[in-house]
Order: structure tokens, then sequence, then C-alpha cells
């Protein structure tokens, strides 16, 4: 299992290490230094401010002296003047940018690895040096500028990338500062004191005013409350509670007047700590195709290396040093393996935060993959698609879930097979299933049955997923035997823990929704490992060939890793209005 990054909370997997930290990259340490989250405090964040607005000062007032020699403006011994300028700007912005490049990659050389901190730290030292004896002796080309522009993209665009990194976890981060730091605790002479939340106990009765969020898990003892608690659930209707109803700490307490409850669960067993826990743990499960990305990125690095090396010496062989230099330099900054590298985690995180704050905890990647694959539906009858009590006593086989039907329906229309998975009587089952327009029925059925019957859907069609939906003890064995096993919040605890989807909201209008989005999600990856792997291809074979000029070369890399960034973002693509009508969109 892979660490979470102190910043973003997306997994570590080589990585930044810094002050007994893990952060996925440098853009994350630096963007944490900077916001102030960091153990050394205001110190470490403003030196981190001034170190990089130095350097990237620096590095434009050496762009801007190039200019002057690139367009013909000085010529004779103002030649020789002007790269002494530049050298003395450079070394300054050198030292400054490139110290943490030149760390990381001595760390993950010590690990055994290769990472994109290298390939920065050599391309820029590589130009440097160049440069610096270009200007020593009078002769040959600079590369100031590539030098110190390629550390001030790299680190600025690291910046933007964790920026936007950071937005994969700010659902969890919100979940959490809904609870309260201090709650109002009942003695058992009815006088109430003010205690830290981290005090309260099982058992304790707590008084709660108007407009308060409620501090633990509970059940009211006395008044009424409205709850709205669509940042759990993704419910937006607000919820009607009365004595002996439940709420959820970090709920707002609405209605008319102040309530007292009695707390069931304090701390890690609030449904808020178990729900954030699900999903970080979630985020720190790769899905198959991350691993896969993870693991070319990995090999890209040593590859450029052999090929930046590859194509000196190729054009050194036929007489042209300048070039051989250039095209050197340019195959070392315009390789970008965290393109590829962040191609698939980020997408995922997003969708999984996405995923839970509409109710259903994804328990990782290679769900969500599954998920986007699926083929075939399963659904248990009773608890699942219907409400598991009769509606009318006087006739006693249950109704319906309002959403079932609409859902069936849905699923269809994605080209989803659905099927009724029941252990309830044949009789009653088919008159369901003709009720909610499944022609699949397949009853009664024992849970070692529905497992078996689960494996041979599984084994027939190799080529897409298949899922069950359930609720009950009798479903837990069929929810571990399919690819998703999707267990609704209102299942026996041992449904809820073999499956792999937890339905929050008890909706089943959650599903496609859910489908929709790992399909989006699948989508945006694929994109975004073809622009990563067309771009490396194309601009290595062309910095190789000579073709591209360093500085050009670094500006491409930066684009390129933002470029990845930006497409993940289309998986948080905004559904509200939709979702709270109760249907997912069509697309």
């Amino acid at each position: 299992m892979l660490m979470e990054c102190a910043h973003c909370g997306l997994p570590v997997g080589g990585g930044v290490w810094r002050d007994g930290r893990g952060y996925c990259c440098y853009g994350c340490y630096l963007a944490s230094r900077i916001v102030g989250v960091s153990v050394d405090g205001e110190s470490g964040a403003a030196w981190g401010v001034l170190r990089l607005a130095v350097g990237a000062m620096l590095s434009m007032t050496v762009m801007m002296t190039a200019l002057l020699l690139y367009t013909g403006s000085v010529e004779g011994h103002l030649v020789s003047v002007f790269r002494w300028v530049m050298l003395v700007q450079a070394v300054p912005a050198t030292v400054l940018l490139a110290w943490p490049f030149v760390l990381g990659g001595v760390e993950e050389l010590r690990r055994g690895r290769l990472s994109l901190d290298a390939l920065v730290a050599v391309g820029s030292l590589t130009a440097m040096g160049v440069s610096v004896v270009a200007t020593v002796r009078g002769v040959g080309h600079v590369y100031f500028d590539t030098a110190t522009m390629l550390l001030t993209l790299v680190t600025l665009g690291k910046l933007i990338e964790a920026s936007a990194k950071t937005l994969a976890g700010q659902w969890l981060d919100a979940l959490e500062r809904l609870l309260p730091s201090r709650a109002t605790r009942l003695r058992d002479d009815d006088q109430s004191e003010s205690v830290p939340c981290c005090d309260l106990r099982t058992g304790d009765r707590l008084l709660v005013a108007l407009g308060e969020p409620f501090p633990a898990d509970g059940d009211l003892l006395a008044g009424r409350s409205v709850v709205e608690e669509a940042a759990f659930t993704g419910e937006w209707r607000p919820r009607d509670v009365g004595p002996g109803g439940s709420v959820i700490a970090g709920t707002i307490h609405g209605g008319s007047g102040a309530v007292t409850m009695r707390v069931r669960a304090v701390e890690g067993d609030l449904l808020l700590r178990r729900i954030v826990e699900r999903v970080r743990q979630a985020q720190r499960q790769p899905g198959r195709v991350e691993r896969l990305a993870r693991r070319a990125a990995a090999w890209l690095t040593p590859c450029v290396f052999l090929l930046a090396v590859g194509a000196g010496a190729a054009w050194l062989a036929v007489g042209d040093p300048v070039r051989a230099g250039r095209a050197a330099l340019a195959v070392l900054v315009v390789a970008c393996p965290c393109a590829m590298g962040i191609a698939a985690p980020l997408a995922t995180a997003l969708a999984i935060s996405r995923a839970a704050a509409t109710g259903a905890i994804v328990r990782g990647g290679d769900v969500l993959e599954s998920l986007g694959l699926l083929g075939h539906v399963f659904f248990d009858k009773t608890g699942t698609l219907t409400l598991g009590r009769p509606a009318d006593t006087a006739h006693a086989h249950d109704q319906p879930r309002p959403d079932a039907l609409a859902v069936v329906a849905e699923l269809g229309r994605m080209g989803i097979a659905v099927s009724l998975l029941s252990g309830d009587t044949a009789g009653a089952s088919a008159d369901m299933a003709r009720r909610l327009g499944i022609r699949d029925v397949h009853a009664p059925k024992r849970p070692d049955e529905k497992a078996d019957l689960i494996a041979t859907a599984r084994s027939a069609r190799r080529d897409v997923a298949v899922a069950m939906v359930g609720d009950g003890i009798n479903d837990a064995p069929a929810l571990a035997q399919a690819d998703v096993g999707v267990a609704l919040s209102d299942a026996s605890d041992l449904a809820r823990h073999a499956g792999d989807v937890l339905l929050l909201n008890a909706r089943l209008a959650t599903l496609p929704h859910l489908i929709r989005l790992a399909r989006r999600t699948r989508r945006v990856i694929r994109q975004n490992l073809a622009w990563a792997i067309a771009y490396n291809t194309v601009a290595l074979a062309t910095a190789a060939a000579g073709l591209l000029h360093p500085l050009l070369a670094a500006v491409l890399m930066a684009i390129s890793c933002l470029t990845v960034v930006g497409n993940s973002f289309r998986v948080k693509a905004n559904d509200a209005q939709t979702w709270e009508r109760g249907t997912a969109p069509r697309r």
C-alpha cells in the first residue's frame, strides 16, 4: 500500500521526502512550504517564496539579456561582456532553484531509480557547465537562458500542478472541517458544560442549539430536527428527525429550538471519520492502468539518458559538435515522465472524491476500472430493489424502491444487462421482475448458489465486468465473488464489508451515475496516456534530430505536464442538476 502525499493527498510512489514527510513531487513539497504547511513554520514558507521569487527574477533577467544576443543587437567585444553578465546572474539563480532537484535526483538514485528530478538537474547543470566553459574560453555557444528558465518553468509548472492536485482532496478536507471543536454536554444534574469533542464518550447526553453542527453520531432524545446530509450521502433533500432518530456528526441541526441527543460513536468510529479514511485508502490503491503507467514513467527516464548520449554521439560522429550538444541537451530537457506518471492517479483520485461527494465510496482504482467496464448487473430483490417492508400490512411480497424502475431502464439504455438474483420464491421474484422490467430472473437461490451464478457469468463474459448489488448477509458471498460488489448503506455489516462500493444514501439512482463517472474516468486516463506517449515520442525524436532548441524544449515539457493535469479535471464534469432530480445524465 502506498503512502499519501502530505500536501495533496495523492499516493506517494518514489516522491520527495523532506522533514520526515512524503510528497508525491517537488511541486507539492514547495507548495506546502509556501502555504506554511511545514515543520519549520513561517520561516520555511518565507524562504520558499523568497528563493522562488529571486530565482525567477534572475532567470528572467538572463532571458532578456540572451534575447539581445539572439537578435544581433550586441556585437564585437560586448558579446563577451554580456556573456559574463549572464554568468553572474545565472549562477545564483541555478543555485537557488536547482538544489531541490539535485537532492531529489540523488535520493532516487539511492533507491536505484532515475526520476524527473534527475533529468531536470542534469539538463540544467549541463547547460550551465557548457555555458561557463564557453564564457571563460570565449569560444562556443552559451545556454544560460536554458539552464535557468528550465528550472523556473519546471518549478512554476510543478507549483501549478500541485495546486491542481490538492483539489482531489478538497472534499475530504471540507468534510473534516464540518466537525465542531467543542460540544455542550449535560451532566447527571442536567447542568450543561462545554467540553472538547475529543473528550466525548458513548452514552453522553449533548445539547445542540439551532444552527449548530452535531458533534457526534447519535440518537435524538428530545426535540425535532431537519438535517441536511448532502455532504455525506449526496442526498439533497433534508431529513426530518424526531426522538429515536439517528443524526450524523458534522450535519447541521435545523428546524426550531434546541435538541438533546445521546452519543453513539465518537472520534475514529464517527461515520465522517470512517468515510474519510475509506476514501483515502481507496486513493492509495492504484488501478491496473495506473500501475502500468508508473512503471512506464520509471523506465522513461533512463531511456532518455541513453537517447541523449546516443544523439550527442551521433552528431559528433558526423562532425557537428554544436548540434551534438544542443541535441543532447534538448533530449534531457524535453522529456516529460511526469505527464505519464500523473496521467492515471490524478484522474482516479478526482473520480473517487467525486463519487464520495455524491454518496458512493469506491474502494480503489481497480474497482473504478471495473465499474467503467461493467456489462452485467445482478440485483438482489428484498431490501435492494425493494424497500424490504410491506407498504400495506393488510396485504403484506413488498414494494419496489422509488427509483428502482428508472434505474433498471437507465442501465438498459447504457447497454448493461440486468438480472434479478433472489433467495425469495420464484413467484414473488418473477412478479417483482415483471414490475421493474427485468427479464432475467434466478430464484430461489441459496447464498452459495448466488456466488456460483456470479462466477459463471464472469467466466462467460470475460470482456466485461460483472456487478452484484445486495444488502443482506446472504448476499455477501455473491458480493465478494463479483468484479464489483455494491452494498447499500442500510445493508448488513457483512455485506458492507464484502462490497467494493458502498452507497451511503441507499439510493439505487447513484449506480448509473457512478458507472458514467467511471467510464468518463477511463476515457480521460486513455487520453492522458495517449497524449503522454505521443508527446514524448515526437518531442524526443525532434530533439534527438537536433531540430529543437533547448529553451523551447523546456517550455514544451511544462506545457505537456499541465495539459495532462487540465484534462484530468474533465472527470469532475458537473452534473449536479440531473443528479438532484435523481437521474443520471445521458451522454
